[in-house]
């Protein structure tokens, strides 16, 4: 007798599929002021995933220059740092946006809604960890299973 394997495909599909990484409710278990290898100011925001098992995300949000300094600065800027500048802006931007809130504000228990991604992992085998990305509306639909975060 011979076996189709054909028809294991969806179900081999589905397991495939990482449910950390999409929309999700999650709260903050704790945050670090720290400092990159230059000197600069970041803050190390850690999460769980309360509609992903309680899975752990991060974001690391870095100080951002004042409109002055970027106008007569962004042009020495290499692609990485301007990326870098530009998220930091996003994430400034959502936070107050769809909490009222500043990066100053964020405090251990606060939930919000979010959006993750998986890093790529290098040739070194680093990589591959969830990373929040955006702050969502607090009416934003999430993937996973219920939560108890209160909006």
């Amino acid at each position: 007798m011979s076996t189709n394997w054909d028809e294991y495909n969806e179900f081999l599909k589905d397991a495939d599929k990482d449910n950390r990484v999409g929309d999700h409710e999650a709260v903050i278990t704790s945050i670090v002021n720290d400092t990159w290898p230059s000197g600069d100011a970041r803050k190390k925001v850690m999460f769980s995933l309360t509609t992903a098992n309680n899975a752990v995300a991060d974001l690391t949000i870095s100080d951002i220059p004042d409109p002055a300094t970027l106008k007569a600065e962004s042009a020495s800027y290499d692609n990485a740092k301007k990326k870098g500048i530009a998220s930091g802006i996003t994430i400034r931007k959502q936070l107050d946006q769809n909490y009222g809130k500043t990066v100053d504000d964020l405090a251990e228990g606060d939930g919000f809604k979010v959006k993750t991604v998986k890093t790529r992992v290098d040739s070194e085998g680093k990589g591959g960890f969830i990373r929040v990305i955006a702050f969502l509306p607090k009416d934003h639909a999430t993937n996973g299973q219920k939560s108890n975060v209160p909006f």
